[in-house]
């Protein structure tokens, strides 16, 4: 064979090194708990910061579903409406939090200098994603984000 040939069986990067072992998983499901920590892991380092972050604003997918789905909620008392709950967030701030199932590992923001969650709260995955916005938060989205 001669260079440029494709013929042969690819290299293993586990074999040269450029793949840890430990860090491949062997299957979906360990894949799918690998994810499930590293995300635990990213929300309890900006929870434990005890930091309350600039609101970056909120996807304009959350946003335009959340008019939609607010209106009869809304004229009953039963929800916040969602510019209402924007503007709360820009003027407070958030905080990030853990969802009540700690197995679920939901991530929620919910308007800062608050503790507990409240109506207010909604997934950290619905936030614009900004230029100036904490790093560890972008990092944390895109990891939710991500598919295994």
């Amino acid at each position: 064979m001669g260079r440029g040939d494709t013929a042969g069986s690819p290299i293993d990067p586990t074999i040269i090194g450029i793949v840890p072992e430990q860090d491949k998983p062997t299957s979906p499901e360990e894949a799918r708990e690998k994810r499930k920590k590293e995300i635990f892991k990213l929300a309890l380092e900006l929870i434990e910061s005890g930091e309350t972050f600039p609101f970056p604003g909120v996807s304009k997918a959350f946003y335009n579903k959340s008019k939609i789905e607010e209106v009869d909620f809304v004229e009953m008392g039963l929800v916040t409406p969602i510019d209402d709950v924007i503007e709360k967030f820009q003027r407070e701030g958030m905080k990030v939090v853990l969802g009540d199932d700690p197995m679920a590992i939901n991530v929620l923001v919910i308007p800062g200098p608050n503790t507990k969650i409240d109506a207010d709260s909604f997934l950290i995955q619905n936030l614009d994603i900004i230029r100036f916005m904490d790093p560890r938060i972008v990092k944390l989205i895109e990891v939710i984000q991500r598919k295994v």
